[in-house]
């Protein structure tokens, strides 16, 4: 476990000139550009087991790689993008067709089908490239490679004026594009899980709690099994949180370019 004081953390965050408030993009994300980050929940909504495989392999102190897009996950991909909304309002009515026809029809369906599947897959393939290529030109620049998997997402407020939807815990994470169809992603284990020093230095300042021996950075979550153990440690230093863990849970997992 690395203990980084939390008085020092803040000097660090005046010094860099994080913005501790509203508008800040590590408390309240509303949007995510492709160049900032990708929405991973929208690839497993409502896919429990692949949802609770994704937050084991978060929390596994073994696993190293997670196949984001690959062929057993197309169905769901396909479904949760909605290809077959997108491909039905182009279908011919074959119920006044010849024979010939309707064969013919239902053959251009296929393709119709085959060829949207293609670039639905694609699409999130680019999107995953063009955030891969965005943080390697920010390394390149600054030396620093800032990417991280953001999971849970904390909703709610913080006293009446700010609003808070932010990620809880970042875990550092690399994009490998294995082909145009096929991507993994990867925790780097030489680097700590981190909780979101902005939300918790923001939400500590608001209600007046002492967070001095508060640690943020965790080697490979040492100490913590799982989402509820992180918010049970929270608790100690006053943080009233409820579990973030729902049927919803898919929707709040987003790679973010810190």
């Amino acid at each position: 476990m690395i203990h980084y004081p939390v008085k020092k953390i803040y000097r660090l965050y005046r010094e860099r000139l994080v913005e501790i408030s509203g508008r800040s993009r590590s408390l309240y994300s509303k949007k995510v550009g492709k160049k900032t980050g990708f929405d991973i929940g929208k690839l497993l909504e409502g896919d429990y087991p692949a949802i609770d495989d994704f937050v084991n392999f978060l929390f596994s102190k073994k696993r190293t790689s997670y196949s984001l897009v690959d062929k057993h996950s197309r169905e769901r991909i396909f479904k949760n993008l909605k290809v077959e909304e997108t491909t039905k309002p182009l279908f011919r009515n074959r119920r006044l067709m010849k024979k010939n026809e309707s064969e013919q029809e239902v053959k251009r369906r296929t393709r119709l089908v085959r060829n949207e599947e293609l670039k639905t897959i694609q699409d999130q393939v680019n999107d995953l490239k063009t955030l891969k290529r965005e943080i390697e030109e920010i390394a390149h620049e600054t030396g620093r490679y800032e990417l991280f998997i953001g999971f849970p997402f904390v909703e709610g407020s913080i006293g009446r004026e700010m609003i808070v939807r932010a990620p809880l815990l970042l875990f550092p994470a690399t994009i490998h594009i294995e082909n145009e169809t096929t991507v993994t992603i990867e925790k780097k284990h030489n680097e700590p899980v981190q909780l979101n020093k902005v939300f918790l230095l923001a939400y500590a300042q608001r209600y007046k709690l002492n967070i001095d021996d508060l640690v943020t950075e965790f080697d490979n979550l040492a100490g913590f099994s799982d989402i509820d153990a992180v918010i049970a440690y929270l608790r100690k230093f006053r943080f009233k949180m409820g579990h973030p863990l729902s049927r919803n849970v898919g929707k709040k997992i987003t790679l973010l370019a810190a």
